[in-house]
């Protein structure tokens, strides 16, 4: 637990001095995970079998939002640096 707490306190320390070099890469990652979980929500949602069980989350707009972000943040991450 101890070592776990110093590996935290690490990356903490790590984002708090080196946010500005970093800060698009790490956009960029956030909003690949967001486009992965909704990709994968959405083909869950078409290949249901329960037609009634219908979702109200619109997870296609969801991922074309988070693909264009991680886009644009990758992008610029790659000029940043």
């Amino acid at each position: 637990m101890r070592r776990a707490c110093r590996h935290l306190a690490a990356m903490l320390e790590w984002l708090l001095y080196e946010w500005d070099y970093h800060m698009w890469a790490v956009i960029a990652a956030a909003s690949a995970m967001v486009a992965a979980i909704s990709i994968f929500a959405d083909w869950r949602r078409n290949k249901r079998t329960a037609i009634g069980k219908v979702s109200y989350i619109p997870w296609t707009g969801i991922s074309m939002l988070a693909v264009g972000t991680t886009l644009i943040a990758a992008a610029l991450a790659f000029k940043a640096g």
